[in-house]
């Protein structure tokens, strides 16, 4: 468990503290159809509080409930993915044969502006770039009727909305971000700032000056970040190189 635990941290990888080190071992991928994707280590970027709570509900559950959670959200997903094919302006990509659904929007429809949307009523909808198209999750707690009635309720009537002002997602944060990064001319660029997602998440905060640790949980604690400390360093390396 303790290997598990501390996978997904670059620095706990390495078994250095060193920051260059953390950033050579990061990998970014500038054209995943996903958008921006960086992973602190070979084993991805689970967390690793993730994968100790899937171990102790495995052995809550037993092989059995995990087989009865496991088939009902599979189910619950392919309901989902047959029901959204009926939506007008609705397309369904690829498959949906596991957990996942994806689904893109006809041209009169912004798919960014209606993920967020959709995430403001508390759904968690996600972006994809290549193509332009929304990702939904399905969980245990998502798979019953009433939930997927609720949903595509929401959808339908951002749908409507969307449909009915032609501007309304000029201003949507997440398209913009999303439109830069599948059209930034160079690549670079968009693995740059994926190093800086993977630097921003694990930077660790300054310690008081009367602690020796250097991890603190306090509120301000957390608000003073090292990673103004890596970038003066990453430039330096820059320099050399």
């Amino acid at each position: 468990m303790a290997v598990g635990i501390f996978l997904s941290a670059p620095n706990h990888t390495t078994g250095t503290p060193d920051a260059i080190d953390s950033i050579a071992k990061i990998f970014p991928l500038a054209d995943w159809p996903g958008g921006m994707y960086s992973s602190p280590s070979i084993s991805d970027c689970l967390d690793g509080s993730a994968i100790a709570a899937t171990w102790t509900s495995l052995l809550s559950t037993g092989k059995s409930g995990f087989m009865e959670i496991t088939q009902a959200v599979v189910e619950a997903t392919k309901k989902l993915a047959t029901l959204l094919a009926e939506v007008e302006g609705i397309t369904i990509l690829g498959s949906a044969d596991t957990v996942m659904v994806a689904f893109e929007t006809e041209n009169s429809y912004d798919i960014y502006h209606i993920i967020e949307v959709m995430r403001g009523k508390g759904w968690p909808l996600h972006p994809l770039v290549s193509p332009p198209a929304a990702r939904f999750t399905m969980t245990i707690q998502m798979a019953k009727d009433s939930v997927i009635d609720s949903f595509l309720d929401d959808l339908d009537t951002v749908l409507v909305h969307v449909h009915n002002n032609e501007h309304v997602g000029e201003n949507s944060s997440i398209r913009a971000f999303n439109h830069l990064i599948a059209t930034a001319p160079d690549r670079w660029l968009v693995n740059e700032l994926a190093i800086e997602k993977a630097l921003a998440h694990y930077s660790i905060p300054h310690p008081p000056e009367n602690r020796k640790s250097l991890r603190t949980f306090s509120v301000e604690g957390r608000k003073l970040s090292m990673i103004s400390d890596m970038m003066e360093r990453r430039k330096d390396l820059i320099k050399e190189y």
